[in-house]
C-alpha cells in the first residue's frame, strides 16, 4: 500500500512531466542560433540530459559508420 507522501510526489512528478511536455518546442517550430543555444545550454544543465521526462532519448551516439551508412555513403 502506498503511503499518502508517496502518493502525492507520484502525483506532483506526473504534473510536472505533463508540464513539460505542454511547453515543449514542437517540431517544425523555428528557432533563431541563440534560442537553440538556450535550449543546449539549459539541457546540460538537468541531471539526467539524455532522456526527457517520460524516458525517451534525446541524445544518443552514432558511429561514423552508422551515420555513412544513413546516408548511403558506404
Amino acid at each position: 500500500m502506498k503511503s499518502a507522501r508517496t502518493g502525492i510526489a507520484e502525483l506532483r512528478r506526473r504534473l510536472v512531466t505533463s508540464a513539460a511536455c505542454q511547453a515543449a518546442i514542437k517540431v517544425n517550430y523555428p528557432l533563431a542560433w541563440d534560442g537553440m543555444q538556450r535550449l543546449l545550454d539549459d539541457l546540460f544543465q538537468t541531471l539526467n540530459p539524455t532522456t526527457c521526462p517520460h524516458g525517451r532519448p534525446i541524445l544518443f551516439r552514432l558511429t561514423l559508420e552508422e551515420i555513412e551508412r544513413a546516408f548511403r555513403r558506404r
